[in-house]
């Protein structure tokens, strides 16, 4: 069943991000929920999870602190919160904390508490200053990125450095692969995740400015991640840690540990906003108004009950409902069917098309493929897995293109 809850402890933010999938897409369910998570409430969802671990016989647990801005959430309520966590894992439970922030503001006080609480941070940045504070701003317009770095220097000249898990980054392809890396490889701490974006879906293709035809010569996402794990792999340094690419190499060595970003076997994760309300993974926010919403609230509903939910159980139960243009394809082990925003469609509230992204996701692994085929010598199974698909005419092979499917489904002719 479930292994990580997201507690949306506020619905509301200090900046104004313009590609934000909780206040700036399709979904507006932030008008409708409470500003902050009630104590009572944050302290329901722990007893449901603990609950749902006594009934699984589970001793590992893991709780994303998000919003909206989470460190806005009242001081009291992190108090109260951490107090019942502490409790649950006396129990012998191993309940890990981490918190995605903004880092525009964090006091003194909440980073003691989150330090003896064992709580981990994650900074959102998007890339050097002129392009992160093109997009991610201040409610008046002003740039971010000056007020986050102080705030995390400031932490890492505390004693609560450990805190500082890394960032987390949206990919950027208006900016060169090199400037990026440059700008990664210069953070005070090298650690970060890069991210698909997730306001792609069948109402928002990626190639929508362009056209299919000359977006399919050069996706702009898959070649941008190919360029980029070309600086990481040849400058070949384990402190510069990018998580997306080691998780990527990972899976395809056979780990059975994998991000829900790749694999898509299943996703495992329930998200609790601030009302109580038990709503499907963010992947399905940004496509409508209310696609993440349920019936479903902590104060009614045991989590295990959730699996005879149709969307629960779609989520959980991935890998059976692969889109049928998938199965055979060269990644279909790694992508599963792509990244689940993208699978999105207003029509259909289960996602079973292919994700639009496709193009790019399946450029990107070729790459990845590629690159790691020639390090690996000899016959044994890794090689075997990383040379599926490489040989020339992968199309004729397994009866499938990305730019064939997308122009059939313009035209009506392909189902979905």
């Amino acid at each position: 069943m479930f292994n990580l809850a997201i507690l949306k402890v506020t619905s509301f933010c200090n900046l104004d991000c313009t590609y934000c999938y909780m206040f700036n897409q399709m979904d507006k369910t932030f008008e409708k929920v409470i500003n902050n998570m009630s104590l009572d409430t944050a302290l329901a969802s722990l007893d449901r999870i603990e609950r749902h671990c006594q009934e699984h016989e589970k001793k590992v647990f893991h709780i994303t602190l998000h919003g909206g801005e989470p460190s806005l959430w009242p001081y009291e309520n992190f108090v109260g919160f951490f107090k019942k966590v502490d409790h649950i894992r006396s129990k012998g439970y191993k309940i890990s904390v981490s918190m995605q922030t903004n880092g525009l503001k964090m006091s003194p006080k909440l980073l003691r508490l989150l330090s003896a609480s064992r709580t981990t941070l994650g900074v959102s940045l998007d890339g050097p200053q002129s392009l992160n504070d093109a997009a991610r701003t201040t409610k008046n317009g002003r740039g971010s990125y000056q007020r986050v770095m102080r705030t995390v220097e400031t932490i890492l000249d505390s004693e609560h450095s450990h805190l500082l898990h890394g960032f987390l980054s949206v990919a950027q392809p208006k900016l060169p692969p090199i400037e990026y890396f440059e700008w990664a490889n210069g953070l005070p701490l090298r650690r970060l995740d890069v991210l698909w974006p997730l306001e792609f879906h069948y109402g928002n293709y990626p190639w929508k400015m362009e056209g299919l035809t000359a977006y399919s010569e050069r996706p702009r996402y898959g070649a941008w991640f190919s360029e980029l794990f070309d600086l990481w792999w040849n400058y070949d340094d384990p402190d510069l840690h990018i998580r997306y690419f080691y998780e990527c190499l990972y899976s395809l060595m056979g780990s059975g540990r994998h991000i829900e970003s790749i694999v898509n076997d299943r996703i495992p994760i329930v998200v609790v906003n601030t009302d109580g309300g038990i709503e499907y993974h963010d992947y399905l926010r940004s496509y409508s108004d209310g696609g993440t919403r349920t019936k479903f609230n902590v104060h009614r509903n045991d989590l295990t009950g959730l699996a005879d939910d149709p969307g629960f159980d779609f989520l959980l139960n991935l890998h059976k409902h692969m889109p049928k243009e998938c199965k055979g394809c060269a990644h279909e082990i790694l992508c599963g069917g792509g990244l689940l925003a993208g699978r999105a469609d207003r029509d259909d509230r289960i996602p079973r098309k292919k994700s639009v992204l496709c193009l790019d996701e399946y450029l990107f692994f070729n790459h990845l493929k590629e690159r790691l085929s020639e390090v690996l010598p000899g016959s044994g199974s890794p090689l075997k897995i990383v040379q599926r698909g490489l040989t020339e005419g992968e199309t004729c092979k397994t009866g499938f293109s990305p730019q064939v499917y997308f122009e059939k489904l313009a035209s009506g002719q392909a189902s979905d």
